[in-house]
């Protein structure tokens, strides 16, 4: 994987309290316009909207040495992700899906001093692709998305194999048109080289 800046966007998201999400995004956007990674005309208010609504992501929840042995130090937990997108959205959706779980899953499910260790990606053609390391274990929200996974009634988690997933703005029926289980073990296949590479 290219070099990233890796230890900008970490500490961006653990001073999320301090800016929220929004603030949180903006910063992130900026790190990877200043990295070369996006140019700053993409960003318009109607694009950022057009992300929260209609690009699909996904969430793969697992301890870190499930991921890779390779552990960058302190992490105990990781999240790996995709976001199905075109090549010049995809900053945009990596800083929203950083900024935005951490915002989501530390509030509302009992961990409010999260805290991301390290985050690695890769831009593609069409998906951008990773992982976030944290470091403690996701005790409540891992529970809380174990529980979904295995509600019939809950479209938006599944389990892959082992691994709880959650999607956002799709249906796991609907995720990656219908080819949600193919999606998720080429990118987690994906992102453990990337790691064993970084």
């Amino acid at each position: 994987m290219p070099p990233s800046p890796n230890s900008d966007i970490v500490d961006v998201v653990n001073e999320q309290g301090e800016l929220g999400m929004l603030g949180s995004l903006a910063r992130i956007l900026d790190i990877l316009e200043s990295a070369g990674d996006m140019r700053e005309d993409v960003v318009k208010l109607s694009t950022i909207f057009d992300v929260l609504r209609n690009v699909h992501f996904s969430f793969m929840w697992m301890q870190a040495c499930h991921l890779t042995d390779q552990l960058p130090e302190d992490s105990v937990f990781a999240i790996q992700f995709t976001a199905i997108a075109g090549r010049e959205m995809q900053p945009l959706c990596l800083a929203y899906a950083i900024a935005r779980f951490k915002e989501r899953y530390s509030a509302d499910w009992g961990r409010q001093g999260l805290r991301l260790v390290k985050v690695h990606y890769e831009f593609s053609a069409t998906v951008v692709f990773g992982v976030m390391f944290f470091d403690v274990l996701l005790d409540n929200a891992f529970d809380e998305a174990v529980k979904r996974s295995l509600d019939d009634d809950n479209d938006f988690f599944i389990f892959h194999g082992d691994y709880p997933v959650s999607f956002w703005n799709a249906t796991a029926a609907d995720f990656a048109g219908g080819l949600k289980h193919p999606h998720c073990e080429t990118y987690l296949t994906r992102t453990r080289a990337s790691t064993k590479r970084a």
